[in-house]
């Protein structure tokens, strides 16, 4: 019985064919960023009535930039909040290519960080299934339910 001479001519296209076909890197994704960022600008507020909200239940301020690089001055405008009206919560953040948002405040008052997580709509005017957060400080949510996580209304 005769073997055919194998060589390494011979045995290349075989060895090449999964990287022809997958690509060299096809394990590896890139995050996708948003191509076209939107405009974020404009006055907003934010309130929740969840029990979990009440150290800080409403906020107003204003956003700028756009989608990929967002930032915020907000202050509360509720008497007995845990901050007074005249301090100053400075947030920033971004969301992603499928709009989702996360902004996080530098510490306020005695070291107390606001997150802030939703949906950006795609007109850039309303953030929808929005909630925010507090640890920290004097104004850190309670976890009455097993989360601290309150949901909240945005509007402009």
């Amino acid at each position: 019985m005769v073997f055919p001479r194998i060589t390494l001519r011979s045995v290349l296209p075989v060895l090449l064919l999964p990287f022809s076909i997958l690509g060299c890197s096809s394990g590896l994704r890139q995050p996708v960023m948003n191509p076209n960022p939107l405009t974020v600008s404009g006055n907003w507020e934010i309130t929740s009535s969840s029990a979990q909200a009440a150290p800080l239940p409403q906020l107003s301020g204003s956003f700028s930039g756009n989608s990929s690089a967002i930032t915020g001055l907000f202050h509360t405008t509720v008497a007995g909040a845990c901050i007074t009206p005249q301090t100053i919560v400075t947030l920033s953040g971004k969301a992603d290519a499928d709009l989702r948002l996360s902004l996080t405040s530098t510490p306020f008052d005695d070291g107390s960080v606001l997150t802030i997580t939703g949906t950006l709509v795609a007109d850039g005017h309303s953030i929808s299934d929005a909630s925010y957060n507090v640890v920290g400080g004097s104004c850190a949510f309670a976890a009455g339910d097993g989360s601290s996580v309150a949901p909240m209304i945005v509007t402009q």
